[in-house]
């Protein structure tokens, strides 16, 4: 159950993980820092206005 919930909440945040690896790439690609600082920004911004937040607990203590 637990590497689901990971799972699950790392693709809430793949988009910024792929912006992440724009910054690494920034000389070979056509974007520029500004753009993807935009990028990051919205995708930010989007995650904020619909946070995830479990109604129950997704793990159990061991």
């Amino acid at each position: 159950m637990r590497s689901t919930v990971w799972v699950h909440e790392l693709a809430l945040t793949e988009q910024l993980a792929e912006l992440d690896d724009e910054y690494d790439t920034l000389e070979y690609g056509d974007k520029t820092a500004a753009q993807i600082d935009a990028e990051v920004t919205a995708e930010a911004r989007r995650l904020a206005a619909h946070p995830h937040v479990p109604t129950e607990p997704t793990d159990t203590p061991s």
